[in-house]
């Protein structure tokens, strides 16, 4: 199923863009739903969602700036990175995953989130909202502290940056 969107991601962002169904989105929107359903009956991305829940803490800051708040499946995609980050995937394989989220218009780094002006206290609160308890984070077959996130965020940033460098993101209007 995987293997459907990176083949055929890109196509399907294509089509979504001319308002026009063709057989890559029909492909990658049954793939999707058919992952999703997999990783939550799986307990899969429990780290992701919970680093989403724990961004939320910065919503009124970034409100109070004037800023549109980054969408949740943005922020879901970027806590799939600091998760991988934190289950100790291969930084090829974590860095593949950054590509093809670049390549279709996923933001891979702080600062594309919106987020390149929060400091280490900013980025502490998110990892201990994220390490709440009843979060899904502690589904984790390890022990996940607010130092454990935190890092992960902080070491995903630094491989996104440098995917950034070399790989453009596709934009989007909101």
């Amino acid at each position: 199923m995987v293997d459907i969107l990176f083949t055929y991601g890109e196509q399907a962002i294509e089509s979504v863009e001319k308002m026009v169904v063709t057989p890559a989105l029909e492909a990658v929107v049954e793939a999707t739903t058919l992952l999703s359903q997999v990783a939550f009956e799986c307990g899969g991305l429990a780290g992701a969602h919970s680093i989403y829940n724990g961004f939320t803490v910065l919503e009124p800051k970034y409100h109070a700036r004037g800023r549109e708040f980054p969408y949740h499946g943005e922020l879901v995609f970027f806590g799939v990175l600091a998760e991988m980050v934190m289950d100790g995937y291969p930084r090829e394989e974590i860095v593949r995953i950054m590509e093809f989220g670049h390549r279709v218009g996923l933001p891979i780094t702080l600062e594309e989130l919106g987020f390149g002006d929060i400091d280490d206290s900013d980025l502490m609160e998110v990892a201990k909202r994220a390490t709440a308890p009843g979060e899904t984070i502690h589904n984790k077959p390890y022990k996940v502290t607010p130092e454990h996130v935190f890092n992960a965020i902080k070491v995903a940033n630094e491989i996104g940056l440098k995917v950034a460098s070399y790989i453009p993101l596709r934009k989007f209007k909101r």
